[in-house]
């Protein structure tokens, strides 16, 4: 089996068990944008992109049928726990490295911290104002893990505060980098094997006046596979590396910390603004959408929002339409789909584009314009809300034919299901008394992570 076809089945197979809901929004929202993350690894994008959601409902089904959930459930334990100990072997291979890796007194400092475990350090500096880090592989007698510490310059290991750091888990290729982003000092840390020749580190993202996306990139120079270094202007939520190993090129986004205290009160505001919603809005539902953009306010709850729609789809399957936006970004309009499939797999469709300058739907109101969204989730489905238009017939036009028609309910929304698939091109026609054309959109609205983010091979 080469290395790409391990990687292939590796995250295919994580993916499919880490599919189950979550009862947590925060915990569900972040595993997806994790999950998400890993799609855009360059080596095995284009196969998942295609295949991720058929492989995790296929496995799902087969083994609903040999085994009792807890059998299964134990089963899926045991395998991504194997696969998480097959990463840090491969993370075993590299060279230490750093000035304190082969330091007499600073490994006798190690071997004092680690008593219970056996300890193998990847990397260990001590670099002045950057502070002092140590990446190491610990041994308990049964499983691995990966340990960072850091602190201040020359605090013994002892002092050190001890962090999770990215990139350990089943579902990461054997050779991808390990990455961690220091708050407290704006550094960050790249350990890769020796093979790692480049590293883009990108601290945040400018909108442009259309409210395009646009990296501020910094490339530090690579020193034998590790990269410590400041991060200019850092803005939390933002942050996000790149690293080269030969011709792969594995990207990391930093996710930002819950912040319970300011949680708990932003849930009961979502849920009040839920209820305001026209349509049925699930709060749950809703506190996931707003957790899937951290990249416009850090924390979250620092969110500027409104929920202007929600409802069901059938076939277990709700839907809710936002607008949000962070201090100094655009407004976004957000659409977000969640669906639990036969044998508990998890559907998750979030889709989005940018509304330059004002908010929509009252800054289209401004500019005399009627507000509208149409959204594509299933090849013979499209989704119409329009806010202003209840009860109004909607066409849906392609190549200069009506694929189906409808009706707008009391809300604005429509649920469209035509023979033919529509194209990208395709538009929904929302029409007045006298069925003329009043509000014309196209009927996909793109990715939401690529509407806030950027096209992740822009940069």
């Amino acid at each position: 089996m080469t290395d790409l076809e391990e990687r292939l089945r590796d995250t295919f197979t994580a993916r499919a068990e880490s599919a189950r809901g979550r009862s947590d929004p925060y915990e569900a929202v972040m595993g997806r944008v994790r999950r998400a993350r890993g799609r855009r690894r360059k080596a095995v994008a284009g196969v998942l992109a295609a295949a991720s959601v058929l492989v995790a409902v296929q496995q799902f089904e087969v083994v609903s049928v040999r085994q009792s959930p807890l059998a299964e459930q134990q089963q899926q334990e045991e395998e991504q726990q194997e696969q998480k100990q097959r990463r840090v072997r491969g993370v075993l291979a590299w060279p230490a490295r750093g000035s304190l890796a082969r330091d007499a007194d600073f490994l006798g400092e190690m071997r004092a911290w680690s008593a219970r475990e056996t300890a193998r350090v990847l990397y260990a500096e001590d670099a002045g104002d950057l502070g002092r880090v140590v990446v190491a592989a610990l041994w308990n007698g049964s499983t691995w893990r990966v340990a960072l510490l850091e602190g201040e310059a020359g605090t013994s290991v002892a002092r050190l505060t001890e962090h999770a750091i990215s990139d350990v888990g089943p579902e990461v290729p054997v050779s991808a980098p390990l990455y961690w982003f220091g708050e407290e000092r704006s550094v960050a840390l790249v350990v890769g094997p020796p093979e790692m020749t480049k590293v883009k580190i990108s601290g945040g993202i400018d909108y442009l006046a259309d409210g395009t996306p646009s990296r501020v990139v910094h490339t530090p120079p690579v020193d034998n596979g590790v990269v410590f270094t400041e991060v200019p202007e850092p803005r939390s939520g933002q942050i996000a590396f790149k690293a080269q190993v030969g011709d792969t090129v594995y990207p990391e986004a930093v996710l930002p910390s819950k912040r319970e205290r300011d949680a708990d009160a932003f849930s009961r505001e979502v849920g009040k603004a839920a209820r305001r919603a026209a349509g049925t809005v699930d709060p749950a539902r809703a506190l996931d959408l707003l957790y899937s953009v951290p990249a416009l306010a850090s924390p979250v709850e620092r969110l500027t929002y409104d929920l202007l729609w929600g409802g069901s789809l059938g076939d277990g399957r709700d839907a809710v339409v936002a607008t949000v936006s962070g201090p100094g970004t655009p407004t976004f309009l957000a659409v977000q789909v969640i669906g639990v499939l036969p044998g508990g797999v998890t559907e998750t469709a979030l889709m989005g584009r940018v509304v330059p300058r004002d908010l929509w739907p009252d800054g289209a109101r401004a500019r005399g314009e009627e507000p509208v969204v149409a959204w594509t989730t299933r090849e013979n489905e499209v989704a119409v809300y329009t806010p202003t238009r209840p009860r109004s017939k909607v066409e849906i036009h392609s190549e200069g034919r009506i694929l189906v028609e409808g009706t707008t309910d009391a809300t604005g929304f429509v649920l469209l299901r035509p023979l033919t698939p529509p194209s990208l091109q395709s538009e929904a026609r929302i029409l007045d008394e006298r069925g003329r054309p009043v509000v014309v959109t196209k009927t996909h609205l793109g990715d939401l992570w690529t509407a806030v983010h950027g096209d992740d091979s822009s940069w």
